[in-house]
């Protein structure tokens, strides 16, 4: 069951080759993963998230969920930055709300391409 859920997830490959890579090079970037805990050894399994990711963080293990602002200013913290350096990018408008609730800029994800423009009308791309 747990291998079925985390399968759901596919990464999309030209964010995983090019955008992941370039941000990397600039910032700290973080996962705010509001899955199961129990999941998370198989997604950590499934993706290098090391390799560009310097924290991933589980609602279900810091009791906070997106879109609730705490669980942003608690990645902001452990990431030590301010919620005001931090873009958020996530594909539920929701969360991208609670994230700006919290203080950070944020982008609704739908395609890669939008996603390019908007991290370069930020100047982080």
């Amino acid at each position: 069951m747990i291998k079925a859920i985390v399968s759901k997830y596919q990464k999309i490959p030209q964010i995983w080759e090019d955008v992941l890579p370039a941000l990397k090079k600039k910032y700290k970037l973080a996962v705010i993963n509001n899955g199961m805990g129990i999941t998370v050894p198989e997604f950590k399994k499934r993706n290098n998230f090391k390799e560009f990711f310097e924290l991933f963080i589980n609602s279900t293990e810091e009791n906070v969920r997106k879109p609730d602002p705490r669980i942003y200013l608690l990645t902001c913290e452990k990431l030590k930055v301010k919620p005001e350096e931090c873009v958020f990018i996530d594909d539920s408008r929701i969360n991208v709300d609670g994230a700006k609730k919290g203080g950070m800029q944020g982008i609704v994800y739908s395609d890669y391409e939008i996603l390019k423009k908007d991290l370069f009308s930020l100047g982080l791309f």
